[in-house]
C-alpha cells in the first residue's frame, strides 16, 4: 500500500513509477545518458510501456525547438531584411553593409556564447534574431544619417562618417 500511497505504483498496479538521477560531468554526457535511455525505452518489455520526464527531458526538448525556430525563421528574417533594405536604400552597398555590420555583431554573439559553453535553449534563442533586429535598426538609423550629411549639407564621404559616429555613437 505505500507504494501507491506515495503515486510509485498507480491504484490499479498497472503504472510504476521510478526515479533515476542523471549525474553526468558534462552536458554532453547528460545528453548521451539521456539517448542511451530513450534508446533502450523504445522497446520495453511486452505489456510495459516506459516514459521519461524530469528537467534533462525538457532541456533537450527546448534546444531541439530553438534549433528548429532557428532553422526556419532566421532565414526567413534574413530575407524580410534584404528586402527592407532593398527598398529603403536601392542599392547593392546599402544591403550589403547593413547586413556586414549584422553577421559581425551575430558572430560575435554566438562566438562567444560557444567560447563560454553557453549552449542555445529556448529562452536564448531568441537572442540572435533580437540582436539581429536591433543591428538592423542601427545600421539603417547611421546609414541613413550619413547619406543625409552627404547629400544634404555636402559633406565629405570622411567628414560625413565623423559627424554621423560624434551623433550616433552613444546610442549605438
Amino acid at each position: 500500500a505505500l507504494d501507491r500511497n506515495l503515486g510509485l505504483v498507480s491504484a490499479d498496479g498497472q503504472a510504476v513509477s521510478l526515479l533515476i538521477v542523471l549525474a553526468p560531468t558534462s552536458i554532453e554526457d547528460e545528453r548521451a545518458a539521456l539517448d542511451r535511455l530513450e534508446e533502450r525505452m523504445k522497446t520495453p518489455p511486452s505489456g510495459t510501456q516506459a516514459l521519461l520526464y524530469g528537467e534533462p527531458v525538457l532541456d533537450q526538448t527546448m534546444d531541439e525547438a530553438a534549433r528548429e525556430v532557428t532553422k526556419r525563421f532566421f532565414p526567413i528574417l534574413i530575407g524580410v531584411a534584404v528586402l527592407l533594405l532593398g527598398v529603403v536604400f536601392r542599392q547593392i552597398k546599402g544591403v550589403l553593409l547593413p547586413l556586414l555590420l549584422i553577421g559581425i555583431t551575430e558572430l560575435m554573439l554566438l562566438g562567444t556564447m560557444g567560447w563560454l559553453g553557453i549552449h542555445l535553449n529556448l529562452l536564448l534563442a531568441i537572442l540572435p534574431p533580437l540582436v539581429f533586429t536591433v543591428a538592423l535598426a542601427s545600421a539603417i538609423h547611421v546609414l541613413m544619417r550619413f547619406r543625409d550629411l552627404e547629400e544634404s549639407e555636402g559633406l565629405s564621404p570622411i567628414e560625413a562618417a565623423r559627424r554621423t559616429f560624434d551623433e550616433k555613437g552613444k546610442a549605438i
